[in-house]
């Protein structure tokens, strides 16, 4: 087993916690796992649950809504702009551990619901965050740039005036 002592304290913590709570034949602690390794976890997964309290992007929900799973995140950074409520998963307040216990319970109660947001999940992947759409974007965001900085240049080369980037 890897990691430092931090995650080492965490996993005995919850693996304590499952015994306690009498569910530890139904929980598996897998370890890290390689990136080709993640689809089949995210595919097999009925829901992906990410609770940061803090995230600017948030890669690892798209990842598992690509791989037709919906998310249960924390309605912080990416994640609240990359999970459409109801939609493709559920977001829950940051450190509301309550708020999410009942989010999930609720969704897993609701098979239909879940298999809806699975196919919502993969149509938005493919509205939005291909890798070719995210190319796109980026380009069109350099060209604004260059743009911008071109015509402050000219402006600014007549003066004698060099741009500093």
């Amino acid at each position: 087993m890897g990691g430092d002592a931090d995650t080492v304290n965490e996993l005995h913590r919850l693996r304590s916690l499952a015994e306690e709570l009498n569910i530890s034949e139904q929980v598996v602690f897998v370890g890290q796992k390689e990136r080709e390794e993640l689809k089949y976890y995210y595919a097999a997964a009925d829901l992906f649950i990410t609770t940061p309290w803090y995230e600017p992007f948030g890669i690892t929900p798209l990842e598992a809504m690509a791989c037709g799973t919906p998310v249960v995140g924390s309605n912080v950074g990416g994640i609240k702009f990359s999970v459409l409520e109801g939609k493709t998963g559920a977001l829950v307040p940051p450190k509301d551990p309550e708020a999410l216990a009942a989010k999930v319970n609720s969704l897993l109660r609701s098979p239909v619901r879940l298999r809806e947001m699975s196919a919502n999940a993969i149509r938005r992947i493919n509205k939005l965050f291909t890798w070719e759409l995210v190319a796109q974007d980026m380009q069109t965001v350099y060209e604004k740039i260059i743009g911008r900085n071109s015509l402050v240049y000219q402006q600014n080369s007549g003066k004698g005036e060099r741009l500093s980037l």
